[in-house]
């Protein structure tokens, strides 16, 4: 019986795959960006925590939305990808290919075909989804390290000098992030660096 080719179905398939597994991975994502970031830290104040302690302290601490920052670009790509991966994957099998059910090489090759095309709309959202989340870790480092400084001031009998140094050091800090969202960040980087700061890694 031939194979045919269902392009509303594999669409379908593709995007909900993507948006699906987006929403789901994203939050795991961040946490496994935070523990190496925190592992790296040579900061005194940076707490290591586990993963459900630390997924628990980002929710506590930033809520739920800091846990999705930078979630755009992911879920557009993403959801692309998986059209597109859907899609090629079932057209090369059947119409290229023809590939039978079951492990077969010509199924491998149907696969593959669609890699590198790939690559180029995951790169850049890879990217900007770790600039975003990094961008949280920093903030966080920001607010510790003014906390630290505050705390010294208290502490410490300081001359007036000392003390107005002091104090500036706590007004360069900035406890926010850089970025407001995924655009605003590729927006910047771009103008900054060029496009090709998107492709870093790539």
């Amino acid at each position: 019986k031939p194979m045919t080719f269902h392009l509303g179905e594999e669409v379908i398939g593709g995007f909900a795959a993507g948006v699906v597994g987006t929403l789901l991975g994203f939050p795991l994502d961040l946490v496994k960006t935070r523990m190496q970031t925190q592992a790296s830290s040579t900061s005194s104040s940076v707490k290591q925590r586990g993963p459900m302690s630390l997924l628990t302290h980002i929710l506590r601490t930033e809520g739920l939305a800091a846990m999705y920052k930078g979630v755009g670009p992911p879920l557009v790509s993403l959801s692309i990808v998986n059209t597109l991966s859907f899609t090629s994957y079932s057209y090369f099998r059947q119409n290229l290919f023809h590939g039978q059910d079951g492990w077969d090489f010509n199924n491998a090759f149907a696969g593959m075909l669609g890699a590198p095309i790939f690559g180029l709309v995951t790169t850049p959202e890879n990217f900007l989804k770790t600039q975003m989340q990094l961008d949280n870790v920093q903030a966080e480092r920001a607010k510790a390290k003014q906390k630290e400084l505050q705390q010294s001031v208290l502490k410490q009998n300081l001359s007036a000098v000392e003390s107005n140094i002091q104090k500036q050091s706590l007004q360069q800090l900035k406890p926010e992030g850089r970025f407001t969202s995924s655009f605003q960040c590729a927006r910047a980087l771009v103008s900054s660096h060029g496009v090709t700061i998107l492709y870093t890694g790539h």
